[in-house]
């Protein structure tokens, strides 16, 4: 079923901080539509290949003239980059109040925000799993034909669009917070990750064929 709680009730009305979940970028020249996920090279993509992007998916009438794409990332290493930024981001874009995203050690907020992971509730866009963006706004699939290796992506553009483009990484500097990075090896934080991203890890594996 669809993501319930504040997310879900973003998506119906639309409105996410000037992101919907079904954002896409367009390329007319390689005739694809990349989905616009968060944390995996979308800002890339938006800035140094699509140009034009993004716009909703949901009220594109033109599906059926282009190729599905969308990039699949580790769960894991998403995560960690995904909620550093969460924290980091100003109150407005929060989603819904809750101190327990705003005091404590990092972990505890980590650790909590898994725990309402879980739940389907998503405090910030950058913490939403990543097959929520491959469904349209009632949680049916929108049919990706094609999923890139964020871990290989320069390699994987230049295999579904072309060998001539070169991505410009637009993440360069990223948000760095060592009280998170060190919770990379924490096995009970890592084991809740997979609990709350289950579904991330499955496609991760169906699609890409790695285990992680």
């Amino acid at each position: 079923p669809p993501p319930v709680f504040f997310f879900n009730i973003m998506r119906e009305t639309e409105i996410l901080s000037g992101l919907v979940g079904s954002e896409m970028c367009i390329r007319d020249r390689y005739g694809v539509v990349i989905i616009h996920t968060p944390k995996c090279a979308s800002t890339t993509i938006r800035s140094h290949i699509m140009k034009g992007g993004p716009c909703n998916l949901n009220d594109f009438d033109e599906r059926e003239d282009y190729k599905l794409l969308t990039v699949l990332r580790n769960p894991i290493t998403r995560f960690f980059s995904g909620v550093t930024t969460a924290l980091h981001s100003p109150e407005y874009d929060y989603y819904y109040e809750d101190n327990n995203y705003k005091v404590g050690e990092w972990r505890e907020k980590i650790m909590f925000t898994l725990s309402e992971v879980k739940k389907g509730k998503y405090f910030n866009i950058h913490v939403v799993p990543q097959v929520w963006f491959h469904k349209d706004k009632e949680g049916n699939p929108f049919g990706v034909e094609d999923y890139l290796k964020f871990e290989d992506f320069e390699n994987e553009i230049k295999r579904t669009l072309s060998k001539d483009v070169t991505p410009v990484n637009s993440n360069a500097n990223p948000i760095r917070e060592t009280g998170i990075e060190t919770l990379i090896n924490d096995q009970e934080v890592l084991s809740e990750i997979r609990a709350a991203y289950s579904e991330d890890f499955k496609c991760y594996s169906e699609k890409i064929g790695e285990e992680i």
